[in-house]
Formats: structure tokens, C-alpha cells, sequence
């Protein structure tokens, strides 16, 4: 009996012990699955919360389609602009096909969820690029050309094409003098067309030429016939980068750089204005102490020119030999129709801005979206942010950007444009993947 009430004892002991060991098992699993629970009741409320409404077809906010883009036989590609139509979007850049082809000029026709649609390659022997484009019947797009295929005067001539809605060329002009030039940026406007860019010798197509290279703007008509050119320069370079229309004013605004007006060693950036007939309104300088101004892009609004680019400044820097380093800083300013500056602000550091739009404008501030690249550690990465400006403080002021996205990968963003139903950014550019440059398109949806 004294045995059989032992064991008893014993089993129960066992029981006893199995039951806290379940206890010590069971708690922590209840825990962690309790917190597991709850971080996912997080997160999907932050998932709910991020949609635009109750619609499963809306898309919700930030949303960020990206596009890589490659042809499995070219060593680069990358896109300059993308432009968003009622049916798609229209891609222009170049792509490096093999070394005996060098590269071609590149047009690509996405569906409205950036589905190609077709594809349209131009270029010989020489090196093509396209750096732009408009829509009016059909894509306008203007680049550079450099096989002699195609009657190349020079080093390289500009060249303009007029493809169809389905990717048919219907007709490519060249205009050119005996040497250098190129052309980065096309408007419409009430006569045909103009285009913005460099040229570097008087002759054929360039009525004059000051210098080295000059600032150049040519207006065509519809059919791509020369109506009229103008130079502006010195006896450097200037080179111009931006070009747009003010249809309120019937004014052709061209930017960018030169070094023929300070003492050869510092660019200064010139905004320069001209009537429809090509007659000289105004010009406007954009200058710092110490550093240089490149103009990269304009804009217009309401009447107003919006100017963005970079400044290159000289900052102390005593491990260096002669005691300084260049720093390279965004900025954007504000002209008037008439030519005189609102506002000049500079931002950031270690960016290389390439291209702007507006996203929000109101009577005491203005937001833009801002891209280009980013120098991490030496290395250029595809950089976006946002910067807002108050307009009613001064002229020169200091404005932080608020960064939106730059990556891992070596590249840079070319063009940015605002869509304003869905409101989105629109992204072109390239980046190297294993050892190869793509072409990037993004898409952000707010």
C-alpha cells in the first residue's frame, strides 16, 4: 500500500511538472503570436489608411511602378524624356546596339501601364541620340545625328523627326554648320517648332557665330523647313540646355551657361528671350560669387519662367592642395515675362539637378519636384526630392529639400514630369545593372 501510494505521489508529481512546463512552453508562444497579431493589425491599417478611397481600381498612394528597360544585344540604353499622352507614354534616349553601329537613336511607345507598344530606331554608323519630344499629330522629336548616311555636314548636325501615332517616320530634317551641333530641347509654338542647343561654326544652316560654341535657337515650320536662326555668345562657350514657350507672350526662352561674359574661368548662367520673328527681348544673368551656374531646364506657369540647373561652389577644404573643393548645390529661380528675377534659390549638396516641374503653386509658397543625380561616397545615384520655396522671402535663401528617393545603383535621372490626373511623377533615366546601363522609367502615383 505504502509502495502503490509512493508511485501515486510520484505520477502526480510528473503530471505536476509536465503541466508547468506546458505553462512555461504555451506563454511565450501566446506572446509572440499576440505581437505578431498586433504588428499586422499595423500594418494593415497603414495599408488601408495609404488608399486614395473605398475603389479597388484606385490606385493608392506613392504607388511606384518601375520599368528597367534593355535589349538583350546593346550594351546601354537610357531614356531622356518620357512624355505622357491621352493614350501612353512616348520614351526618347538612345541605345548602344554593338560597336560597329555605335549608338541609335531610341523611341519607345508604352501603353498607359508602361507596356510597350513599338519600338523606333534611327542611326547608321555614326552616333544618334534623341533628347526630345513633343506631340501635334503625331511625335516630334529632336536629337543629334552624326553618320554620314544621312548627309552629316559636320562632327554632328541636329537632327528633327516626325514619327506617326503607330511609329512610322514620315519625315527627318538635318540643320547644321560645317562642325559641331547639337540640339537638347523642342517647343511648339504658333508657326511650327523651335529647338535650343550649341553650335560651333558659321555656315550652311548657322548665320552667325561669335566665338567657339554659341548659344542656338532655330525655328522650323511644320514641315520642318529652317524659318530663321539665332546665335548668342562670345568668344568661349556657351552652350545652351533649356529652352520653352510662353504662349501669353509669344516668347522663346532659351537657357544655359557660358564663360565668354566672366573671366573664362567661371560659367555664368544667361536666360535670353526672343519674339517670334527672332528678334532680341531680353537676356538675364544668373551669377554667384565664386562658382559657376548651369542652367539644365525651364518651365512656364501663369505667366511666369521657372529656371532650374546647379551651381558649382568652392568651398575650404584644407587636405587639399590649393585649399579648396568644388561643390556642386540645385537651385531654382523665378523671371518675370519681362526678365527680372523674383527669387534665386540654391540647395542641397553633392546633386547634380537635371530637370523640374511644379507640383503645387499658391500665393505663399511653390513646390517643385526636382531629379538628376546624387554623389554618394563617388558614386552618381538617381536622386528625386521635393522643394518647397517661400516666395514671399528674399531673393537669395537658403531652402532644404525634402529627398524622395535615390538608390543603390549607379545612374541618374534625366526628365521629370508632373501628370496631373493621377496626379504622378513621370521618371526617365539609367542606372547600371550587372555590369549594364538600363533605361528607367518610374512612375510615382500620389
Amino acid at each position: 500500500m505504502k509502495l502503490e501510494r509512493s508511485k501515486l505521489k510520484a505520477r502526480n508529481r510528473y503530471k505536476a511538472s509536465v503541466s508547468q512546463v506546458r505553462k512555461l512552453i504555451i506563454l511565450p508562444v501566446i506572446i509572440v503570436l499576440g505581437a505578431l497579431f498586433f504588428l499586422y493589425s499595423i500594418s494593415y491599417a497603414d495599408r488601408t489608411a495609404s488608399l486614395k478611397g473605398s475603389s479597388e481600381n484606385e490606385a493608392p498612394k506613392n504607388d511606384v511602378l518601375d520599368v528597367s528597360y534593355t535589349d538583350s544585344g546593346a550594351k546601354e540604353v537610357r531614356f531622356h524624356k518620357t512624355l505622357p499622352t491621352a493614350k501612353g507614354f512616348i520614351s526618347v534616349g538612345t541605345c548602344y546596339t554593338s560597336d560597329e553601329l555605335k549608338y541609335q537613336l531610341l523611341v519607345v511607345f508604352f501603353d498607359s501601364n508602361f507596356v510597350e507598344q513599338w519600338r523606333f530606331e534611327f542611326g547608321d554608323t555614326g552616333d544618334e541620340w534623341a533628347f526630345d519630344v513633343v506631340e501635334d499629330e503625331g511625335y516630334i522629336i529632336v536629337g543629334v545625328t552624326g553618320s554620314k548616311k544621312y548627309g552629316v555636314r559636320g562632327r554632328y548636325d541636329v537632327v528633327v523627326l516626325k514619327l506617326d501615332y503607330a511609329g512610322k517616320l514620315q519625315w527627318y530634317r538635318l540643320y547644321s554648320g560645317p562642325d559641331w551641333d547639337r540640339a537638347y530641347k523642342i517647343v511648339k509654338m504658333p508657326t511650327g517648332y523651335a529647338l535650343a542647343g550649341d553650335n560651333y561654326l558659321k555656315g550652311f544652316d548657322v548665320s552667325t557665330n561669335f566665338g567657339e560654341h554659341d548659344f542656338w535657337l532655330v525655328a522650323i515650320d511644320k514641315n520642318g523647313n529652317k524659318l530663321w536662326d539665332r546665335s548668342f555668345g562670345g568668344l568661349k562657350w556657351d552652350r545652351a540646355y533649356a529652352l520653352t514657350f510662353v504662349d501669353d507672350r509669344n516668347l522663346l526662352v532659351v537657357g544655359g551657361s557660358s564663360n565668354s561674359f566672366s573671366d573664362g574661368k567661371r560659367y555664368d548662367s544667361y536666360i535670353v528671350a526672343y519674339d517670334l520673328s527672332g528678334n532680341l527681348v531680353w537676356r538675364l544673368p544668373l551669377v554667384i560669387k565664386n562658382g559657376s551656374v548651369w542652367v539644365t531646364d525651364l518651365r512656364t506657369a501663369s505667366g511666369s519662367i521657372y529656371a532650374a540647373g546647379y551651381v558649382v561652389e568652392f568651398v575650404a577644404d584644407g587636405g587639399r592642395t590649393n585649399g579648396v573643393r568644388p561643390v556642386e548645390r540645385g537651385f531654382l529661380a523665378k523671371i518675370t515675362s519681362a526678365g527680372k528675377l523674383e527669387y534665386f534659390r540654391v540647395f542641397g549638396q553633392d546633386i547634380r539637378l537635371h530637370a523640374f516641374d511644379l507640383l503645387e503653386k499658391s500665393e505663399t509658397h511653390e513646390t517643385f519636384a526636382v531629379a538628376g543625380y546624387k554623389d554618394v561616397s563617388g558614386s552618381k545615384r538617381p536622386w528625386l526630392a521635393s522643394v518647397t520655396i517661400d516666395v514671399q522671402g528674399e531673393i537669395s535663401q537658403n531652402t532644404v529639400p525634402t529627398e524622395m528617393n535615390y538608390e543603390n545603383n549607379y545612374g541618374m535621372f534625366f526628365d521629370v514630369q508632373v501628370v496631373r490626373n493621377p496626379k504622378s511623377l513621370i521618371l526617365s533615366g539609367k542606372k547600371l545593372v550587372n555590369g549594364k546601363f538600363v533605361g528607367i522609367l518610374r512612375r510615382i502615383t500620389f
